[in-house]
């Protein structure tokens, strides 16, 4: 999914006649312990006259998996370079995407993991006031039991709320901040 992604971030970049060229994203590699400049340093401009910069294709080309999806990292994560960042432009919002193609575990699904990714979510939501939205790249169909499902939509905006996976809270009236695709190439059309 990687080429996709890459795909997909060319499709949203800010162009150069939009008016709002803060889209930022951040960069982790697994292992290597961050510092709060680290997380201060994270943020990047995006629109440089009208290209992606380099920076931000090659934070997603060296993109690597390890065979476990830990979401509760990112979320972690994404909590820290928003404390290391504070927004200074009432008009920009904080906005995370999760991409997984896997459920949140080592090895299959792990409820522990779940919940503390929702968690951590809940933290970003209401500490810093970011939208989640989180993209699945599998089909439906691969969760019988809907049990990443559930935990794709708690840990999403549509689940404001959500505390953990045992106190989801009350879900939005129009939920659209959890989608899925099963085939790559599709995964630009998420946000058309």
């Amino acid at each position: 999914y990687r080429g996709s992604i890459l795909g997909f971030w060319n499709s949203v970049t800010p162009k150069k006649n939009d008016n709002d060229s803060g889209t930022q994203v951040y960069e982790y590699i697994e292992g290597n312990p961050l510092t709060d400049q680290d997380y201060k340093d994270s943020l990047v401009n995006v629109n440089t006259n009208s290209s992606v910069t380099s920076s931000i294709t090659t934070a997603i080309s060296n993109i690597a998996a390890s065979g476990a999806t830990r979401t509760q990292y990112g979320m972690e994560m994404a909590n820290q370079v928003f404390e290391n960042n504070p927004i200074t432009n009432t008009n920009r919002k904080r906005i995370v995407v999760v991409f997984t193609d896997g459920k949140p575990g080592q090895s299959g699904y792990d409820s522990t993991e779940a919940s503390s990714a929702v968690s951590k979510a809940y933290d970003t939501k209401k500490t810093y006031g970011a939208t989640i939205y989180t993209i699945g790249c599998y089909s439906e169909g691969e969760d019988s039991d809907k049990r990443v499902t559930n935990f794709m939509n708690y840990l999403s905006s549509n689940y404001p709320d959500a505390q953990n996976m045992s106190n989801p809270g009350n879900a939005i009236e129009t939920k659209k901040y959890y989608q899925t695709t099963s085939n790559a190439s599709e995964l630009t059309k998420i946000f058309e």
